[in-house]
């Protein structure tokens, strides 16, 4: 794995382990949140 990408990867389950609050939308979209308002969008 390219070091970009494992950075990548280690910030992304950092936040993951943070995440207080998430949604869903009604086209898929997933939103998840942390207390200090850093979000993630997922979308297909």
């Amino acid at each position: 794995m390219q070091k970009s990408l494992a950075t990548q990867e280690t910030r992304l389950l950092d936040l993951l382990a943070r995440v207080t609050r998430y949604s869903i939308a009604e086209n898929g979209t997933l939103t998840v949140e942390t207390p200090d308002g850093e979000t993630v969008v997922a979308r297909r």
